[in-house]
């Protein structure tokens, strides 16, 4: 990604950003999975999710992650877990806890708040009692509700009430 795109980026400006990565791929031989994987992430916010899908065809873990956002953009949530699952299958093994948080956020953005709740909870807690203050760390980050560590335990307390 070039450093203008990458300042459009930080300035949210999706239409700007879309147009700058249209650039980069159509100027390149082979556009980068990655490129083309950020397009598609662009484009599902811009609602271009047909387009953004297209963008998806390379195999890859950020391909595979960009495709279960536009599936979801759709409202094909089986095909958007699907999608995560290959993201697994791809994707480095120091790279699982983080793809297991945004599983979880797309069960949550899915209309599937309890679900994801306890999925979240369930990882900080094994995160805790494998004493992973970086990955409990990560997944209470992640949580609506908050964490209080009492007497080497780990505490859940709602703070969307």
């Amino acid at each position: 990604m070039s450093d203008e795109t990458l300042k459009s980026w930080t300035q949210v400006d999706p239409t700007n950003i879309e147009a700058q990565l249209s650039e980069e791929i159509a100027s390149a031989s082979s556009p980068s999975h990655h490129v083309l994987a950020n397009r598609a992430l662009i484009r599902v916010r811009l609602k271009h999710l047909a387009l953004a899908i297209e963008d998806t065809k390379e195999p890859s873990p950020i391909g595979h992650i960009a495709m279960a956002v536009a599936l979801l953009g759709q409202g094909n949530r089986e095909g958007a877990l699907h999608m995560f699952d290959l993201a697994f299958h791809d994707c480095e093994p120091h790279n699982n806890r983080f793809l297991l948080l945004l599983k979880s956020i797309l069960v949550f953005k899915s209309g599937n708040q309890e679900e994801a709740m306890r999925w979240v909870e369930d990882l900080a807690m094994r995160a805790n009692n494998n004493n992973d203050d970086e990955d409990t760390y990560l997944y209470i980050q992640a949580c609506p509700w908050s964490y209080v560590h009492e007497d080497k335990q780990l505490r859940v307390y709602n703070t969307i009430d």
